[in-house]
């Protein structure tokens, strides 16, 4: 059905791209020992991105087939504004989160298997909203010499509390009770003509809570203020992506309300050992977890992670990674091992 909406453009495109992105990714979850359960499945993506240029006006659509899903994950329609930034009205990925906003769905252009906890996306067990419907503006701004500075701002409605999760409005089966958000991001680049950068990110939503889950919860919605500091550099062979976060959380009670924060941070260290061997590493933490409510509303949410791995790039569409972790979440603590084939089709 979502590609229905896509033909109109299709037929009439003078300027066109469609990437394909494809990956299959075998996981061992070993539990504790108190679970007594060892849990193995195997998942597998298509992920479609197709743009389209004509003059001033843009298209973009993403389409993620999955094992997992089926979902419409962007559909944006953009305009060429005269001071060169360009103005978005559709579903588009939040501009707070670095780490999805730089990689969407495209598994093949990220180095690890895993993303942080932080930039998960709600459909993969993400507790900060990362699917959008409504504006979004991005520009960027020279410098004195070959520095930029990149401007992203949004606001729209975005996800719903319900059953220990947040689930993003669908394109496709629209409902209604959704509620506002405003994100930005501002990064700089000290050379335009190159990826490194740091910036900050801001976040405000109101994340109401299903109406079947209000009287189980006590709970009519939650006001979230999140912000950041990240950082992406390279320095020859070896990469450093960085990110602290803090959000604050109101908990709108039936009787009451209830305040509380806690930091999220991670690192992820990669090194280019030759021209087709990766080694990489991360470290996350979640700080304050025992006084932060909003946090217990997911039991699944990760606290903290070690991890290790290594990327094959077996040649220029095609990779094959390894993955090794210790997962910490608020009810267990186990291993987790990753493998994954990813392929870019253009």
């Amino acid at each position: 059905m979502a590609w229905l909406l896509m033909f109109p453009v299709l037929a009439f495109a003078e300027e066109q791209d469609l990437l394909i992105f494809l990956s299959i990714d075998p996981a061992y979850n070993a539990l504790g020992v108190d679970d007594g359960v060892e849990q193995r499945n195997t998942s597998a993506d298509a992920d479609f991105i197709y743009s389209y240029l004509d003059g001033r006006f843009h298209f973009l659509s993403e389409f993620l087939f999955s094992t997992e899903e089926v979902e419409l994950e962007r559909l944006q329609f953009g305009l060429m504004l005269e001071d060169q930034g360009m103005l978005w009205v559709g579903r588009f990925h939040s501009p707070s989160r670095y780490w999805n906003y730089a990689y969407h769905h495209g598994r093949f252009l990220q180095t690890s298997i895993s993303r942080p906890f932080v930039d998960l996306a709600e459909d993969f067990g993400g507790i900060f909203p990362t699917h959008i419907l409504g504006l979004l503006f991005e520009s960027s701004f020279a410098g004195g010499g070959q520095d930029e500075f990149q401007l992203s701002a949004s606001m729209g409605i975005t996800s719903v509390l319900n059953r220990q999760k947040l689930e993003p409005l669908d394109l496709l089966a629209p409902e209604s009770g959704h509620q506002s958000t405003v994100d930005a991001r501002l990064a700089y680049l000290p050379d335009q003509l190159k990826e490194n950068q740091f910036g900050i990110t801001l976040s405000y939503a109101e994340l109401p809570v299903a109406e079947d889950q209000i009287a189980d919860l006590g709970l009519d919605s939650v006001t979230q203020l999140t912000s950041s500091f990240y950082v992406d550099w390279r320095f020859s062979a070896l990469r450093v992506i960085s990110s602290l976060a803090r959000s604050s959380n109101q908990l709108n009670r039936l009787v009451g309300v209830e305040r509380g924060w806690f930091l999220l941070a991670y690192t992820q260290l990669e090194y280019a050992m030759d021209a087709r061997w990766t080694a990489f590493g991360r470290l996350e933490k979640v700080s304050r977890k025992n006084d932060a409510e909003y946090l217990s509303l997911f039991p699944d949410a990760i606290l903290e992670r070690k991890m290790i791995g290594a990327r094959l790039d077996l040649n220029e569409t095609q990779a094959l990674s390894v993955e090794a972790s210790s997962v910490s979440t608020a009810q267990k603590s186990f291993s987790q091992y990753l493998l994954q084939w990813s392929m870019v089709l253009k």
